[in-house]
């Protein structure tokens, strides 16, 4: 370990001539690429050796207990603990290069041949990937899919992302011994920051609770909280569009439950960080969740397949959810009228809609705007109680509906009935797509309406809100029903109903559930 005590030898002395604010000390020894040490020796055998001198190198750099310059950290409540640092701030100090770059989620996995793979290699912002049978598998967080549960974890890793901003603070340094867990922070904050950038929309409900505006603020806007550039970069992304999105105030947020097939079991109980400890996080929320991509060739998972741009992700008890591939760019349902979709197209999944344009939610009912309107609505067999489904005309009850049981007047209505009041005053045309469920039945009499396909879901075509009314539920409550008519100059549906969904699509609906 002659090498590792003296790099350590070599760290102590730069931050004594820190400390000593001496401005002509040498750089210090950064990390070095493997091809410098293997042509440095005379045997080749001796590469395999010379790269694991790097790799204990390294980690020796963190887990040295060595006594470094110590800095507490404020007591900020709910913060963190007072800790030693390493000083994250001075980027020619040889360690902050080693945990900016820690690599992470992998955003195209594509972009590596199996050959690569399997031999190790990994594109930036992979942490583990593995191909075996063309299959590639990936390590992520475990975001849990419930709403409150999905409120819960962003609050938690919020305040991961505020920990990581303080150590990151012009002139805190961490202790050695504590390397370890602050790396683990900021490899946490790195696939946090992945997963809001691919997969979370934001509403003003969910950026209030969160305090979002601010958490993201802290990465980009104090020059004296110096941060890897990925942060400030994907940072400033995301703070920058859901600004302009006056983060989610009029948008109707995704309300509604996952169906069977993609409920996930509740996480554990996790009573948030307090500021006697902040290891809690570090356990509760792991990268124990693998997503599994499909190979690019397969018929139903693949490119072109119809479930091209989901894949599976299997959590730690071995359950199964499916996801947006962050590979495959995602078209925007945030869009009037066809969104160049052809009437008739059919869907298997909410989900495969939403990445498609079709449908702005994924599993709520109504999408769209409170100030201009829905853009999509998903009508089945959820409300027929309630809705009426005559083909050109469409009967559409706004949401919770069933839920009241006052006949003076209905609940207040929420984002997204306030969006199909907002259609009816704006005029503005509103997709409509009708859904048959998972599973595939020939039998008129198990759907509520003939109009619903045998499976899967349709896009029936463009309508326009021309009525609301107060109808009654079964408990004698009051709710909004709103009447829709479809525009004319469209397909019709006789003809959608005869060819969507085709008998191949309904047998690859059924052969998607094998998996891959």
């Amino acid at each position: 370990m002659t090498s590792n005590t003296a790099l350590i030898e070599k760290l102590m002395k730069r931050v004594n001539k820190l400390r000593s604010g001496s401005n002509n000390q040498a750089a210090p020894p950064r990390k070095r690429d493997f091809d410098s040490i293997a042509s440095s020796t005379d045997d080749d055998d001796d590469d395999h050796a010379a790269k694991k001198q790097l790799e204990e190198e390294n980690v020796s750099r963190f887990q040295s207990n060595s006594a470094l310059e110590i800095s507490e950290l404020p007591s900020t409540p709910n913060l963190a603990d007072s800790h030693t640092f390493l000083d994250l701030s001075q980027q020619d100090n040889g360690i902050a290069d080693v945990i900016a770059p820690v690599p992470y989620i992998e955003k195209r996995a594509s972009s590596m041949s199996p050959m690569e793979s399997a031999n190790g290699s990994t594109a930036a912002g992979t942490i583990t990937t593995s191909v075996t049978e063309s299959v590639a598998e990936e390590e992520t967080l475990d975001v849990p899919s419930n709403r409150d549960e999905r409120v819960k974890f962003i609050k938690d890793m919020n305040a991961n992302l505020k920990i990581v901003a303080a150590h990151n603070r012009v002139g805190k340094v961490i202790a050695a011994k504590d390397a370890a867990l602050s790396i683990r922070r900021h490899q946490l904050l790195r696939a946090y920051l992945s997963w809001m950038e691919s997969d979370l929309d934001i509403d003003s409900d969910l950026a209030k609770r969160t305090n979002m505006e601010l958490c993201l603020g802290l990465l980009f806007k104090d020059p004296k909280i110096t941060c890897p550039e990925d942060f400030k970069t994907i940072g400033k992304s995301l703070h920058d569009k859901w600004e302009a999105e006056n983060w989610g105030e009029d948008i109707v947020p995704d309300e509604g439950n996952e169906s069977e097939e993609e409920q996930e079991p509740p996480q554990k109980p996790f009573d948030g960080l307090r500021a006697s400890s902040t290891r809690n996080l570090i356990s509760q929320y792991n990268t124990d969740a693998t997503i599994r991509y499909p190979p690019k060739g397969h018929r139903i998972w693949g490119e072109n397949g119809i479930m091209d741009g989901v894949v599976e992700k299997r959590g730690p008890s071995g359950y199964k959810t499916y996801i947006l591939d962050r590979r495959v760019s995602q078209k925007s349902a945030k869009v009037f009228g066809h969104n160049g979709i052809p009437v008739g197209v059919w869907y298997p999944t909410q989900l495969v809609a939403l990445q498609r344009g079709a449908h702005g939610s994924r599993v709520g009912g109504i999408a769209g705007s409170v100030a201009t309107g829905a853009y999509s609505i998903v009508t089945s067999a959820h409300y027929d109680d309630l809705d009426e489904d005559k083909g050109e005309t469409l009967y559409f009850s706004g949401s919770n509906s069933h839920e009241n049981d006052d006949p003076s007047k209905p609940l207040p209505s929420s984002k997204a009935t306030k969006a199909l009041k907002a259609s009816r005053s704006s005029g503005k045309p509103v997709r409509v797509l009708r859904s048959g469920g998972s599973t595939y039945s020939d039998n008129p009499k198990s759907k509520s309406s003939s109009y619903l396909p045998s499976c899967g879901l349709r896009y029936d075509g463009l309508y326009r809100v021309v009525e609301m009314r107060i109808e009654m539920n079964n408990k004698n409550g009051a709710y909004e029903r709103f009447k829709l008519e479809r525009l004319p100059n469209q397909v019709s549906l006789e003809e959608i109903r005869r060819e969507s969904p085709t008998y191949q699509q309904i047998k690859d609906l059924q052969d998607s559930k094998v998996g891959y």
